[in-house]
């Protein structure tokens, strides 16, 4: 999904609660809906229950206030 050259940001331990209209995960003690559109490849998590790495442009991870 990202532009050619887009800084990405890899955050480790996510955790993915639940899937629904917009999947909810959790990073350092804080849940949020991220669309599966704006996952990056390398990221590792696709169903409830997975923990694992989220890789999101830096433009995405900033407006969910992740940084």
């Amino acid at each position: 999904m990202s532009d050619a050259g887009a800084e990405l940001v890899k955050l480790e331990d996510v955790l993915f609660i639940s899937n629904g209209l917009v999947p909810i995960c959790e990073y350092k003690g804080r849940r949020f809906g991220v669309p599966f559109r704006v996952l990056e490849p390398g990221s590792t998590i696709h169903a409830p229950g997975d923990r694992g790495t989220l890789v999101l442009a830096r433009a995405v991870a900033e407006w969910l206030e992740l940084l």
